[in-house]
């Protein structure tokens, strides 16, 4: 999903750019992120979320201290601003077109007090997160959520700022239109350029 976002959201001869990394191999580089994200999970499954925060912090790279250490004020705030009587694990889900499939899973979900349930996409990178590409997370979510965790309303989680966005497109031919990046995108993939 973050790969179809990120092309989508680049312009012009820049995708080809964005297209070529597609290619590479995972690696922890890339999503320097990512113990901050699993440290979160388990926290909130084991309730013990300053344990596994704190570990991830003394663990984490020193040019990433700062970063981890706001991520973790953010995400501590957060949770006294909400509760939360359950984790819900989710299932991986697929968004389909004719020539593209693009993974859509949430971080994890929660149940809330009075029942209604949170399908949750951590959002941890420095800077605010773009509203279009919020909008566009949570209608992937929305469009995948029979398969992930049904029922649950999508979230994309802005940690840093504490700041849930729930905002669907509200503009006509919204499907569309992501239909046809998506053929553009699979064309690309297709067609490497040279």
């Amino acid at each position: 999903m973050t790969q179809f976002i990120h092309y989508v959201r680049t312009a012009g001869e820049q995708r080809f750019q964005v297209v070529s990394g597609m290619d590479e191999p995972y690696s922890p580089v890339k999503d320097p992120y990512a113990p901050m994200r699993r440290a979160i999970k388990n926290g909130r499954r084991t309730g013990q979320d300053h344990i596994h925060l704190n570990l991830a912090l003394t663990r984490c790279r020193k040019d990433f201290k700062s970063h981890f250490a706001a991520i973790a004020k953010g995400w501590f705030g957060y949770l006294g601003e909400h509760d939360f009587t359950a984790m819900i694990d989710v299932s991986p889900g697929r968004w389909e077109t004719p020539d593209l499939a693009v993974r859509v899973t949430p971080d994890f979900a929660v149940e809330h007090p009075d029942g209604t349930v949170e399908a949750i996409k951590l959002y941890l990178l420095a800077d605010p997160i773009d509203p279009r590409v919020a909008e566009l997370t949570t209608w992937l979510m929305q469009h995948t959520m029979d398969q992930t965790c049904p029922g649950a309303h999508p979230v994309v989680l802005d940690v840093r700022r504490r700041t849930a966005h729930t905002a669907l497109p509200q503009r006509p031919r919204y499907q569309t239109w992501l239909e046809s990046e998506a053929h553009a995108l699979a064309y690309l993939l297709a067609h490497p350029a040279a």
